[in-house]
């Protein structure tokens, strides 16, 4: 599961300030203002309406709890957040499947621990992001932010007249920001959001150490719906340093994970992954459980195309594919159909020819397993775990590096699991990429054996033949 990024820039939706000089009401002379003086007018009100530029540039640290929910059956999620004025920030978020998932920083490290998926870190974005959010002072920095404000006619908006500001940052990228004439406070914002518009709405003011804050903020885009209920806000209150630091043991795994991970890529040769472009792979399946023998040929093109093509005595030919968007299967026996779910899933996974270098962004969850004794070699393990869940046990080879064996886990039924073991052998090198010739999947119900009789590398192949085939 990826989290969604559904805080709600607490800097932008919590409390927000422009450091804007005083402006007068009329101009020299007497004369009207124009439309950028008559947005400083409102928002410098809306900047005494909310407590100051003094009073925000007083906070060094912040607690805020809140709840968010996301619309029907969809389960609330509990989320607290703790920041300091130098930049760490921890969040905790209580959530159905999987508990609490916590992601922090301590000024140096980023880290992210749910005790079903892992330890890792976070990813760059996800920090920047984190970073903005937890920043209870960025509101000083708006006027920057948005070097052009003017003035537009006012709206009506569910009955009631608002006063309209057009804000344009650095970018040139404009929003509409609505302030209530009667109280100052901004009530809405609303800015496009490729094709339509992101609307954010703002209520249930309260008084939090003489400042406004809004407790109840929807924003709604692409025609979904995130309400935010603030539970509590507090700022200025001392907060242990060591709650955004992470456990030391986690470290020092992560770190070992991080090298064990860096040695297989680099001695099977994964990097040069980086410039093939297509792959032909001919191999013979054997299901020593049944007897039944079958041979494959698969098709993979950048940046994720897949065709597999198999035929097996008594049974014909079968296709399966992926044109990038549609998953599909066609055999003689049944004809055609769409892949969804778990089974879509699945076929994706394996399109991707890069798909080993993208093994630790997509499962940025990782816990260390125990180094053991296997077949006459040792093995350490690393459990992986992404957002959607875990991922399954990758167990490398000590002294080769090798990945040797993989543990996934499938569900069988409503209340149980069934492991399934891959285990690779046969390592050749193919224009200097390590393969492993030789899979053994086995589970309680079969055994299969996969053998590749050739790989080829950078052979044309036209686009049209991943397309779904009908008849």
């Amino acid at each position: 599961m990826n989290l969604p990024r559904v805080w709600p820039t607490l800097a932008g939706l919590c409390t927000l300030l422009l450091a804007l000089g005083s402006m007068p009401a009329r101009g020299s002379g007497n004369t009207p203002l124009n439309d950028e003086q008559q947005a400083k007018v409102i928002l410098n009100r809306w900047a005494d309406a909310i407590g100051g530029a003094w009073r925000i540039a007083r906070r060094t640290t912040m607690d805020y709890t809140a709840q968010f929910k996301y619309g029907p059956g969809v389960p609330p999620v509990e989320a607290h957040l703790r920041a300091r004025l130098d930049g760490a920030y921890r969040y905790d978020y209580e959530l159905a499947r999987i508990g609490r998932l916590t992601q922090a920083f301590d000024g140096r490290f980023t880290w992210q621990r749910n005790d079903v998926l892992g330890f890792g870190q976070l990813s760059r974005e996800t920090h920047q992001v984190n970073l903005g959010d937890a920043n209870f002072r960025s509101l000083l920095l708006i006027a920057g932010q948005f070097p052009g404000r003017k003035k537009l006619p006012d709206e009506t908006i569910d009955g009631q007249q608002l006063q309209v500001v057009e804000m344009t940052d650095q970018a040139g990228a404009r929003s509409k920001w609505y302030f209530d004439p009667a109280t100052g406070l901004r009530v809405r914002i609303e800015a496009p959001d490729q094709g339509g518009n992101f609307v954010v709405e703002f209520s249930d003011f309260h008084d939090v150490q003489g400042a406004k804050e809004p407790f109840h903020t929807k924003r709604t885009t692409k025609g979904k719906t995130t309400e935010i209920i603030v539970h509590s806000i507090v700022y200025n209150e001392e907060i242990d340093h060591e709650l955004f630091a992470a456990p030391i043991g986690l470290v020092e795994d992560n770190q070992q994970i991080e090298r064990i991970m860096n040695d297989h890529l680099v001695g099977s040769g994964y990097y040069q992954l980086a410039r093939i472009k297509t792959r032909r792979t001919k191999a013979r399946i054997v299901m020593t459980t049944s007897g039944t023998a079958s041979t494959s040929t698969t098709y993979q093109k950048q940046p994720n195309l897949l065709l597999i093509q198999q035929e097996t005595p008594g049974l014909g030919t079968e296709w399966q594919g992926y044109n990038g968007e549609i998953g599909w299967v066609w055999s003689e026996l049944q004809g055609y159909r769409v892949m969804q779910g778990a089974e879509l899933q699945q076929l994706v996974s394996g399109a991707d020819l890069q798909g080993p270098l993208r093994l630790s962004a997509s499962c940025p969850f990782r816990r260390l397993l125990e180094e053991r004794e296997d077949s006459g070699r040792r093995i350490i393990g690393i459990a992986l775990a992404s957002f959607q869940g875990v991922e399954g046990n990758f167990y490398f080879d000590t002294r080769t590096k090798d990945l040797v064996r993989v543990e996934t886990f499938i569900q069988a039924g409503a209340n149980g699991q069934l492991k399934v073991v891959a285990d690779f052998s046969d390592f050749r090198r193919v224009d200097g990429i390590l393969i492993a010739f030789q899979t053994v999947v086995t589970n309680p119900a079969l055994r299969m054996v996969t053998t590749i009789e050739s790989v080829q590398h950078d052979v044309p192949i036209d686009d049209a033949i991943f397309q779904p085939k009908k008849e």
